[in-house]
C-alpha cells in the first residue's frame, strides 16, 4: 500500500477498534478509534462490544454528529 493524499478534513477517515479490555463499570469493553487522513486529528469512544449496528451508532451520535459526513471510511473489516 502506498500513502494516502486527501486534501481537506473529512477526506477520508479511519476506523479502529481496541480490544476487549477489561469491562468498566458502564459496560464497556472496547475502544473506537476515529483519526482524519488529512488533519490527522484522533476521536476515542468506548464502546459495549464491536458489532456493525454499535459502530454505526457510536460514529453517527459522536463523530458525524459533530464534525459531519467523511467522503471515505477505512476499516480493517475487524482484523
Amino acid at each position: 500500500m502506498g500513502h494516502v493524499y486527501t486534501n481537506r478534513p473529512l477526506d477520508r477517515i479511519a476506523i479502529d477498534i481496541l480490544g476487549p479490555l477489561p469491562v468498566t463499570e458502564d459496560g464497556n469493553e472496547y475502544i473506537m478509534v476515529l483519526g482524519d487522513y488529512f488533519s490527522k486529528w484522533k476521536e476515542a469512544y468506548p464502546i459495549k462490544n464491536h458489532t456493525a449496528q454499535t459502530v454505526a451508532n457510536k460514529l453517527i451520535s459522536e463523530f458525524i454528529c459533530r464534525f459531519g459526513v467523511p467522503s471515505n471510511i477505512h476499516t480493517d473489516q475487524g482484523a
